[in-house]
């Protein structure tokens, strides 16, 4: 999960559901940094094709 940067709380809070309802906490993945923060390090993004 990406969060819009480390002041977004949508992330943590969709966890704490996922992991209420019995998803397995070892399948989540989350970027705390943001997409901001990947952004700024130059690391990769795609941008979907309009069509």
């Amino acid at each position: 999960m990406f969060c819009n940067g480390s002041w977004c709380g949508q992330s943590p809070t969709n966890i704490k559901d996922l992991l209420k309802i019995g998803y397995p906490a070892h399948k989540i993945f989350w970027y705390r940094g943001g997409m901001q923060d990947w952004e700024n390090l130059e690391l990769t993004t795609v941008k979907p094709q309009s069509e």
